[in-house]
């Protein structure tokens, strides 16, 4: 804003929640290792409301940010059109997985009425850029699985011209 003021530079300030996606460095790991095991989510760390934002929505307003004029000068939020706990973050998982219990599979009241309360109001990147999210939660977690399921079980060691004994100095 200073070179805004100063200079007359156009800027636009997007402010994201939790970004997501294959290789993010938190929901990903979490699905490929913590959600899948039972006691994942619980506790009251587990009911805490999360609003993520899949990669290719925060990708989506990145774009519109830079090629709209409606942008200039202004400050916006880019987040997920739902809200989810990493206690159902973890249901979801084993859902997914074909490891779900009885409790996984029982409906959460909560979650219905989740719907109407959002943490992130996104509606200024809406109304002046068209921004509506398009990637919900259960869609993008659906998309790590599957990227897990066709990923090889162990990595290959990366080339290198340097032999080791280089390394053992």
């Amino acid at each position: 804003r200073y070179y805004t003021k100063k200079w007359g530079i156009e800027h636009a300030i997007l402010r994201f929640s939790l970004v997501y996606g294959v290789g993010d460095p938190l929901v990903d790991p979490m699905v490929r290792d913590n959600a899948p095991q039972p006691q994942f989510g619980q506790g009251p760390q587990g009911a805490q409301p999360r609003q993520f934002v899949h990669i290719s929505d925060a990708v989506d307003a990145i774009t519109r940010c830079c090629f709209m004029p409606e942008a200039a000068n202004d400050t916006f939020n880019v987040a997920g059109p739902d809200v989810i706990t990493y206690r159902e973050m973890g249901k979801m998982t084993r859902i997914g997985l074909g490891t779900a219990s009885i409790d996984d599979q029982t409906p959460d009241n909560e979650r219905i009425w989740r719907r109407y309360v959002q943490q992130y109001d996104i509606s200024r990147a809406r109304d002046k850029l068209g921004f509506r999210p398009s990637v919900f939660f259960a869609d993008g977690l659906q998309e790590i699985m599957q990227a897990h399921r066709e990923a090889p079980k162990t990595a290959p060691a990366p080339a290198s011209d340097v032999p080791q004994e280089a390394y053992l100095v």
